[in-house]
């Protein structure tokens, strides 16, 4: 109830605001959703199976759907203009993240809905790097996701920043803030309470701020 997600949303364009997005020196439209996500900003909720995923459709589809809605690579023109999807490069794709995420599943085609909580996970995951976005915004990443599967999750982000790419995670678990940030910003009743850096942050420091101290 501190006002984290809330700013996530709007950065979405997800809520209504009255806040500015800067995105490289421009300043985003963000009243309209698509504008973030075209730009390369991608918003991975803590509500997988609600919001992240499609259940009843296979992995293959679930990881090809946001690069899809976006008019990205896997859709080609044939000469009535009409959108024709190209399964072979859908699941070309997928068998990339399958691999390179160890998601464990029978094989491509199967129903994302039969994955355990960790693996339903890395399919949302897999889904956004396949926009080849640049800023993830991620809500509660491992919320429900046994101990191997947090490992794996955390080891994901680890290589995401390596290539360069920004991560703005969302937590209320403290032990995860503290090993996986560079910097945390602290939030009180809507609004920013104090930002630190890696080497100043402990777990003291960190609730403290958060039930509105200021030390």
């Amino acid at each position: 109830g501190q006002g984290k997600i809330g700013i996530a949303n709007g950065i979405m364009g997800l809520y209504p605001n009255d806040g500015e997005v800067i995105f490289k020196g421009e300043k985003l439209d963000n009243k309209d959703p698509m504008t973030p996500l075209k730009k390369g900003l991608f918003f991975v909720s803590e509500d997988r199976k609600g919001v992240g995923l499609l259940l009843d459709e296979s992995i293959n589809d679930n990881i090809a759907y946001a690069a899809m809605q976006i008019q990205n690579r896997f859709f080609k023109k044939n000469f009535l203009g009409l959108n024709v999807i190209d399964k072979d490069k859908i699941k070309d794709n997928s068998d990339v993240y399958i691999k390179k995420l160890e998601i464990r599943c029978v094989s491509g085609n199967q129903r994302a809905g039969e994955l355990s909580g960790g693996n339903q996970q890395k399919v949302v995951i897999s889904k956004w790097l396949s926009t080849e976005a640049e800023i993830f915004i991620l809500d509660e990443p491992t919320k429900g996701v046994d101990v191997g599967a947090k490992a794996e999750i955390y080891r994901i982000l680890e290589e995401l920043v390596s290539q360069g790419k920004s991560i703005l995670m969302v937590s209320s678990e403290l032990p995860e803030i503290i090993g996986m940030s560079d910097r945390v910003i602290i939030m009180n009743e809507g609004k920013k309470q104090k930002e630190l850096s890696y080497t100043e942050f402990t777990e003291e420091r960190i609730l403290n701020y958060a039930i509105g101290g200021n030390k």
